[in-house]
């Protein structure tokens, strides 16, 4: 998500198809800075044989540039395919790239910290230790979900890509995880994850993950075809540096 102020300025962003690599970029900024138009950041995506999908913001110093006058600028490049122009005031947020999609292909909303634990705190204190079996049930159905979308991506064995598949977390904002042990034959697998977004500013006497906890059993239950049990041994809210999760295979 981008959002920009400059009072004074006028702010633009340009969404288009182009080929992957620096020709686009190079001819648009020797265009551009002619007429005092900065590109202030881009971005590249879905990159497929007809090109990338470019996502570029400019700034503009004068006030006269307006949106129309960008298009017309713009409109006949023979190199920028599907042109969209959006913006024109001294504010800008990045509404051209609607919904967001993750790389499985998923829908995404994106969740601020504070929000996602007023949501979980105000379940537990609805519904009391019913509140955190929802979290935990919700975030093993969550996990089972973002599993499979990943076997659907890869088009084989997860558990070969288990080890860098787990940087998901960290790519999500939920944390940034590690695999500390990885035993296929036991089977046994611990994770750390620090910076745990259900546990980061909270206290707590007893360890705070739930939702986590599932999505990890979730998923991993998933990956492997049989159910795991997860337990949160270590946790942020209980002041230990991170978050450390014990799986093994379940015996019910």
């Amino acid at each position: 998500m981008t959002v920009l102020y400059k009072p004074g300025h006028r702010l633009f962003q340009l969404a288009f198809t182009a080929e992957v690599n620096e020709t686009p970029l190079t001819k648009l900024w020797g265009l551009l800075g002619k007429r005092g138009i900065r590109i202030i950041s881009s971005t590249l995506s879905d990159t497929g044989r007809t090109g990338g999908k470019w996502n570029v913001f400019l700034d503009c110093e004068d006030y006269s540039i307006t949106k129309e006058a960008l298009a017309h600028m713009l409109e006949n490049l023979p190199y920028l395919g599907g042109l969209r122009i959006a913006g024109g005031s001294d504010l800008i947020v990045d509404d051209l790239y609607f919904p967001i999609v993750s790389t499985t292909g998923s829908r995404t909303m994106l969740i601020s910290l504070e929000v996602l634990q007023r949501m979980l705190a105000a379940m537990g204190e609805q519904f009391g230790s019913g509140g955190t079996v929802i979290s935990y049930q919700e975030g093993v159905a969550m996990g089972a979900i973002a599993a499979a979308a990943l076997q659907v991506t890869m088009k084989g064995d997860v558990r070969r890509f288990i080890t860098e598949a787990v940087k998901l977390y960290s790519a999500n904002g939920i944390g940034q995880a590690q695999f500390v042990t990885t035993d296929f034959d036991s089977p046994h697998f611990v994770v750390r994850i620090s910076r745990n977004i259900e546990c980061e500013g909270k206290h707590s006497k007893k360890p705070n993950s739930e939702w986590i906890r599932g999505h990890i059993s979730g998923s991993a239950s998933l990956v492997l075809g049989f159910p795991m049990v997860c337990t949160e041994t270590k946790c942020i809210a209980m002041g230990d540096p991170y978050c450390e999760f014990d799986l093994t295979k379940s015996e019910a």
